[in-house]
């Protein structure tokens, strides 16, 4: 599985040892996507747990995974995929 950064053993939010990966989209089936796009990060358990229980870190989540995705596809490549669009 690919990710946005070459940094996996660090947690893309504070820098220490990650413990999973984050899908930056996620819901309804899509963290299989997520997966096969390397639309990822390394996370420490804190700040999953930070982001999954914030309702604007998870936005924001899905807008970065968007962004990342759309650097090499369009906006509709994304909707077509994702279902819709978080931007």
């Amino acid at each position: 599985m690919g990710t946005i950064t070459d940094y996996e053993k660090l947690c893309a939010v504070c820098n220490r040892p990650s413990d999973n990966m984050h899908h930056l989209v996620f819901g309804r089936g899509l963290r299989k996507l997520a997966d096969e796009d390397g639309l990822v990060i390394p996370l420490c358990i804190r700040c999953h747990n930070e982001i999954h229980s914030s309702t604007a870190a998870s936005k924001l989540s899905r807008i970065c995974g968007q962004l990342a995705y759309e650097k090499t596809h369009s906006r509709q490549d994304f909707i077509k995929r994702y279902g819709r669009s978080y931007i």
